[in-house]
């Protein structure tokens, strides 16, 4: 061997091996500045609540705070892993989250791409929800990239329980239009077959009581007993027409056929003559009938033939639920802007707490069953709704003895300046006209012909 060749060799392999424990110390030194570096700036991440970590280029951990640990289920303190590869974290952090293949995608398209990501959503095995943001961040010559984990647990719990709510109140909005396009559709059909009824009870009843009282015109031929018989046809017919007629009333309330027609009229002699046909029932049975008019003759705005039947059909409860030796007063006066008119009785009153329950279709007051007292329910319904018709007000009170029945109108003044005096009434009285005599002659008159 050449001395030359093995000075020269040895030469070499010295550099060789100073070039190598230099670079050594240097890249321990570069460690120890990073990991002093990474030191101090784990101590200025430790008291964040949020989840902080730092990584190089490569992914290897640079420094993370205990919030970070926490949520990923580490053991190590967070100076323990630094210098972690992302191969290792990746490997502790796969069973912590829900959908681990997803989550490592997107880390590792972030470190592929180096591209900055908001507010991604990660859910953890355990129900935790945490956003996570990836930022770069440049100092000086050096670029690393931190991941930040907030948990949204709460926040996103409330968003789904909103979320549900809002499900919730939509489908139970569509489930209760749906509903209502149904009960629309039955409430329509269920008008039109009562009218159809109606209609069609009317003709045979007005037949048979048309020719009831033809043949007790004519009962020269007939006993006592066959003529009671006919009575008590013509009665029970006539009480079958009357709650067809409230029926077909009803159904017209319903379906919102109009037919208000408003008149200037006074007062006192419509009421008064309205009342004719009560005084010589009130006097059959033992009933003191008043009538107290109002001073004033200025007219009222009414439809004389709907009102005529709110009249009516108070007086009619007035009369029935006042037993003989009683009182029923009617009174008309002038209010603020309004006409009054007061129906009082001496009956059997009204059980405060059922009040409010009166205008009901088909509701009647517990006492007026146990006195067996006949009715269907449905005067008071229908005088209501006449009387909201007329853009009015029907007021029921009862008292110790007694009930007081109150309706105000709006004067003609006050109804033309009202929004309701222009729009449309909601029921017809064109087809209500009663039974009478007349009608029975006619029919005698054209069974002669």
């Amino acid at each position: 061997m050449r001395p030359n060749d093995t000075g020269t060799s040895a030469t070499g392999g010295a550099t060789s091996t100073d070039d190598h424990g230099r670079q050594r110390i240097e890249a321990a030194g570069v460690r120890s500045a990073q990991r002093s570096s990474a030191k101090d700036l784990t101590a200025l991440i430790g008291t964040l609540s949020e989840g902080v970590l730092f990584v190089d280029n490569c992914g290897d951990v640079l420094c993370a705070n205990q919030s970070f640990c926490d949520i990923f289920g580490f053991d190590q303190a967070p100076e323990d892993l630094i210098g972690t590869s992302r191969i290792d974290l990746k490997r502790q952090a796969w069973d912590r989250v829900q959908d681990p293949v997803g989550f490592f995608e997107a880390v590792e398209s972030a470190y592929r791409l180096h591209s900055e990501s908001r507010c991604e959503i990660v859910a953890m095995v355990d129900g935790r929800v945490f956003e996570r943001d990836f930022v770069k961040v440049e100092q000086s010559s050096d670029t690393f990239y931190s991941w930040i984990y907030r948990d949204v647990t709460e926040r996103t719990a409330q968003a789904e329980q909103s979320r549900l709510l809002l499900d919730r109140e939509r489908n139970l909005r569509v489930s209760t239009e749906e509903q209502n396009r149904a009960l629309t559709a039955l409430n329509r059909m269920r008008s039109e077959f009562m009218a159809t009824l109606s209609h069609e009870l009317r003709t045979p009843l007005t037949s048979i009581i048309s020719f009831s009282e033809i043949l007790t015109e004519e009962a020269s031929s007939l006993n006592y007993e066959e003529l009671g018989f006919l009575k008590i046809i013509a009665r029970n017919a006539q009480k079958l027409l009357d709650l067809v007629t409230d029926l077909l009333l009803v159904t017209q309330v319903d379906s919102g056929v109009p037919g208000i027609v408003p008149e200037l009229i006074e007062l006192t002699p419509f009421v008064d003559n309205a009342l004719t046909t009560f005084r010589a029932t009130a006097s059959r049975v033992g009933l003191s009938l008043t009538f107290t008019p109002a001073d004033d003759r200025e007219p009222i705005l009414i439809d004389p033939k709907h009102f005529e039947l709110v009249i009516v059909n108070l007086v009619t409860n007035a009369v029935k639920f006042t037993p003989a030796g009683g009182f029923v007063s009617v009174t008309t006066r002038r209010g603020d802007q309004c006409w009054l008119i007061e129906v009082a009785d001496t009956g059997i009153g009204i059980p405060p707490e059922e009040v409010d329950l009166l205008g009901n279709r088909f509701y009647r007051a517990s006492n007026a069953k146990r006195n067996g007292v006949s009715g269907t329910g449905l005067g008071l319904a229908i005088t209501k709704a006449v009387v909201e018709s007329h853009g009015g007000t029907l007021h029921i009170a009862p008292r110790a003895v007694g009930t007081v029945v109150t309706i105000a109108i709006p004067d003609a003044r006050a109804h033309a300046a009202s929004p309701a005096a222009s729009g449309s009434a909601r029921i017809s009285l064109a087809d209500q006209a009663p039974v009478s005599m007349t009608t029975a002659r006619e029919s005698r008159d054209t069974l002669r012909r």
